[in-house]
């Protein structure tokens, strides 16, 4: 993964996150086999293969009281309008907000297993945990997932699975 400084990306998903719109749910059927929860991207991605005229669109799920960031991916409609086709048992659906970086900047993100950005990262003094583990741990999953430790001075939280 190319170095990316998630620290800047979540200031400015923080400076963008009054943008954010809920993205309605449309359950919708896909020939591959149903939307599954949990697997956005991948349930974006079998859509769009079916429906070339349908674009998906990465960026992020806003949950203002955590000051989180939820990686996640919604559909775009020939006329422009977004639907979310992933179910969840979330209490409420949450504002999406687009990913506005450099084409592959997301894909690279998600890929090298970030999925949540967290300002408890910051505000903690570096004392975030991956999946369970302490702050000495988390530079070892970065390195292992490519984040590039020189381009952050920091431990955001890292999680492998979205959770909505």
């Amino acid at each position: 993964m190319p170095d990316i400084d998630l620290r800047a990306l979540w200031q400015a998903l923080h400076a963008r996150r009054k943008e954010a719109m809920v993205v309605p749910y449309e359950p919708r059927t896909i020939t591959s086999g149903p939307p599954t929860e949990h697997e956005c991207h991948n349930n974006v991605d079998r859509w769009v293969l079916e429906h070339p005229d349908h674009k998906p669109v990465r960026g992020w799920l806003v949950f203002n009281l955590l000051d989180r960031f939820t990686a996640h991916s919604v559909v775009e409609a020939p006329d422009g309008s977004l639907f979310d086709l992933t179910p969840s048992k979330a209490s409420q659906r949450y504002p999406f907000l687009r990913h506005q970086g450099p084409d592959g900047e997301f894909e690279a993100i998600v890929l090298a297993g970030v999925v949540h950005l967290d300002f408890h990262a910051w505000a903690l003094g570096g004392q975030a945990t991956h999946e369970g583990r302490g702050a000495a741990d988390c530079g070892e999953y970065r390195e292992a997932a490519g984040v590039g430790v020189a381009a952050v001075d920091f431990v955001p939280l890292f999680h492998r699975l979205c959770l909505l």
